[in-house]
């Protein structure tokens, strides 16, 4: 039980990481576009 919630705390953190980075990159992106 404890190894599910731990894996399910860690993919949480994990898909944050990768949604604030594609944000960043996105933006990144626009900036090029719009240049």
């Amino acid at each position: 039980m404890f190894i599910e919630d731990h894996k399910t705390e860690i993919s949480e953190k994990g898909f944050e990481f990768v949604t604030s980075n594609y944000q960043k990159n996105w933006n990144g992106l626009k900036e090029l576009i719009e240049t």
